[in-house]
């Protein structure tokens, strides 16, 4: 079939995960052994060196092994590319072109003559960017003149006059979302270009004009993420570049600016979940989720689905401390849903001195206000050792402020599942130290559930 993967069986035995970690970790890492190098040289010009470089992978056992990778070439000239590739247990994988004209063989830039190949069984895929047939606005998206037209439509800055210098992809994932980073000089600015399959990019912009209002009013220290607008014809939505540095960046550093920062987070957090529903925030949009607590859970659980087939007994105690999260939120009083972020971690933010800009609002919407609370205090336990993700989830809560105990106590309570999501998710499955990162992530997490943070 593949490479060194001389059967079908031997194929469908690694994709239920009955190898183990190990066989998934060599066939993402080394994906010119295993069928990859073949459709290479069916896309790209004759003779054209390449290099591969992993970016991540998600395995769904029983179904797909995905993994993205930069592809570079010898030639300097020549702008990296992102690559996707699907090893499936049937053919042909999920996202094949729909019917008419393949987009992964048209208007194929240097060094490539297409975009796309499969193996004779369909089981094996490879496409490369900007070609996605579900998606097949991505490839207008990064033609200049399009965005140029665009921003035309949004801003008012007349085609060819914003001089654009730079594409360049921020993620690339085929039949899902997309994210470019577009460069300009003379009268124009650096923008963000995001696309998804579930056009959650509208409710983001209407979601923006909300929060700015709110903000404004109540905690003019933080703002928000500015839209130029939204292309329905594209799926897209265009977004000014903000400064600042990324809050992530800053949480390492023992610094009264990280402390400022997560302080200011409560504050502004506080008046988004005071937000009458009466001001115009559109509701969450259909593929978001996460609309309280079971649906988080289960989330959880979908994403948690490679640990058990690599570990039957992980998945179990997996399982496990899910179950005993929901028991817990079961028995805790519940309130009416408020205006949230909905995917409020520390890649989102953006410090710039006093001054906090929150991004990505792609999930916002009406939810439990705890599942913000929840995340945010797990994504700090994620990247702080134990005293400093304490100290700073204390400066988060001092500057939300009081409110009603139940609302923290289900914000503790969901940060325990969070913590097991991002176990599952965040955990690289190439890692040479997965079995035991993930081990000790889940031990954190029971650990965390028998001493509740209850304020």
């Amino acid at each position: 079939m593949c490479g060194e993967l001389t059967s079908a069986d031997a194929l469908d035995e690694t994709l239920y995960g009955a190898l183990g970690q190990s066989a998934i970790r060599e066939m993402v890492e080394r994906p010119l052994r295993y069928g990859v190098a073949d459709l290479l040289d069916n896309c790209l010009l004759v003779g054209q060196p390449v290099d591969v470089r992993l970016l991540r992978a998600k395995f769904k056992p029983g179904r797909k092994l995905t993994a993205y990778y930069e592809l570079s070439f010898g030639d300097d000239h020549l702008p990296k590319r992102h690559a996707a590739v699907s090893w499936s247990v049937a053919g042909p994988s999920p996202g094949s072109a729909p019917p008419g004209e393949d987009p992964t063989t048209t208007a194929s830039p240097p060094p490539f003559s297409r975009l796309g190949a499969s193996s004779d069984d369909g089981r094996l895929r490879l496409l490369v960017s900007p070609a996605d047939p579900s998606m097949p606005q991505l490839s207008r998206l990064t033609d200049p003149a399009h965005l140029d037209a665009l921003r035309h439509g949004m801003t008012g800055v007349l085609p060819g006059s914003a001089g654009l210098t730079k594409l360049t992809t921020v993620r690339y994932r085929p039949g899902q979302r997309h994210v470019l980073h577009v460069g300009s000089r003379g009268a124009g600015e650096d923008v963000y270009v995001k696309t998804d399959r579930d056009c959650s990019g509208a409710g983001a912009v209407a979601a923006a004009g909300v929060f700015r209002v709110a903000l404004q009013r109540g905690c003019p220290e933080a703002r928000v993420g500015e839209p130029l607008g939204y292309s329905v014809e594209d799926s897209a939505a265009l977004w000014r570049n903000a400064p600042g540095r990324p809050l992530r960046s800053l949480l390492p550093r023992r610094t009264t600016e990280r402390r400022r920062a997560v302080y200011v987070l409560g504050r502004a957090l506080r008046v988004l979940h005071a937000t009458s529903a009466g001001a115009g925030a559109p509701p969450r949009s259909p593929g978001a989720g996460g609309h309280d607590g079971e649906a988080e859970a289960a989330a959880t659980l979908r994403t948690g689905e490679h640990i058990s087939a690599l570990s039957a007994d992980l998945g179990r105690r997996y399982a496990s401390l899910v179950a005993d999260v929901v028991d817990t939120l079961d028995r805790l009083p519940k309130e009416e849903a408020t205006l949230t972020h909905g995917d409020l971690k520390s890649d989102n933010l953006l410090a710039d001195g006093d001054r906090l800009r929150i991004l990505d609002l792609d999930r916002s919407g009406w939810a439990d206000p705890a599942l913000d609370l929840g995340k945010f205090v797990a994504d700090l336990h994620w990247w702080c050792s134990g005293s400093d993700a304490d100290e700073l989830s204390s400066a988060f809560r001092a500057g939300y402020g009081a409110t009603s105990p139940s609302r923290w106590a289900r914000a503790d309570v969901l940060a325990a599942l969070f913590r097991l999501k991002f176990a599952a998710r965040r955990v690289g499955i190439q890692d040479v130290d997965w079995s035991r990162e993930v081990h000790r992530q889940v031990d954190g997490v029971a650990g965390w559930l028998r001493e509740p943070r209850l304020t």
